[in-house]
């Protein structure tokens, strides 16, 4: 019976990140009429954050919540970062060009 709770949890989670990536996807096919399978490289590089950042932290003894507060953190950072640069290194050449590819 401990174990529900959890998986509750688990699922909200699980449906959250896949809710996030669909209303992503739903946006570009609704403005650009087809469809970009780049949002997932974002998804890994928060994931993959995530995942050094609290392996650094336990090993260190730090409480989870400041830990979960860095995470977050941590993954706001690479994300914007790794956004900013997929944005500058593919779609403002093609901005600056005046064509757009159809």
């Amino acid at each position: 019976m401990q174990q529900l709770p959890q998986q509750l949890v688990n699922g909200l989670t699980l449906g959250g990140v896949y809710a996030l990536i669909a209303i992503g996807y739903t946006m570009v096919y609704g403005i650009l009429f087809m469809l970009n399978f780049a949002h997932g490289e974002i998804y890994m590089i928060g994931g993959f954050v995530a995942w050094w950042v609290l392996s650094l932290l336990t090993g260190n003894n730090v409480p989870y919540v400041n830990a979960g507060v860095l995470i977050a953190f941590m993954i706001i950072m690479a994300m914007g970062l790794s956004g900013a640069w997929a944005f500058l290194s593919s779609v403002s050449p093609t901005g600056r060009s005046g064509k757009l590819p159809e």
